[in-house]
């Protein structure tokens, strides 16, 4: 079992967010990021804490014009929790502190990966494409994906439908 796979089976709902935002220069991503974790602690129960783990993102923002690949790296988060009350709490975290569209979350029930914004959902996928990542040029192998999660084990996933 991978770390991704324990993560995001232990507890009903499984998050991924960030609140990096592409207009903002790198330091002020990693001020957003530190008041993120210290809210999202905030947030969640405690015994839900241990299951709050800093992760790196990438995401090709739409209409954006980006010079380089890098620039579309982030430090996101992955967290789970059983109690959808606390999803509605952290896409409102999100989206109006934080300034983001919306949150990844995954029902670990039935699998289903939807976006969720306040007043809209888009499923998403169903599953999972990990890629082993060690000794990969990154940048090379962002150039072919427009969003994916780096988890800290090093394995790289990305939503998809079906089966991987």
């Amino acid at each position: 079992m991978t770390m991704f796979t324990t993560l995001v089976t232990e507890r009903k709902y499984s998050i991924i967010a960030s609140a990096s935002r592409s207009n903002l220069q790198g330091y002020m991503n990693m001020m957003r990021h530190a008041n993120m974790m210290n809210a999202v602690k905030q947030v969640m129960y405690k015994k839900d804490h241990a299951h709050i783990n800093p992760v790196t993102g990438f995401y090709r923002e739409m209409g954006m014009d980006y010079k380089h690949v890098s620039e579309c790296f982030e430090q996101s988060v992955m967290l789970s929790t059983d109690s959808f009350d606390k999803v509605q709490e952290l896409v409102k975290l999100f989206c109006d502190r934080f300034e983001q569209d919306c949150i990844l979350v995954q029902d670990n029930d039935t699998g289903v990966i939807k976006l969720r914004g306040i007043g809209w959902v888009q499923e998403i996928g169903n599953a999972w494409r990990f890629y082993n990542i060690a000794g990969t040029d990154i940048e090379t192998f962002a150039m072919g994906h427009n969003a994916f999660t780096i988890l800290p084990n090093g394995m790289a996933v990305e939503v998809v439908q079906g089966n991987f």
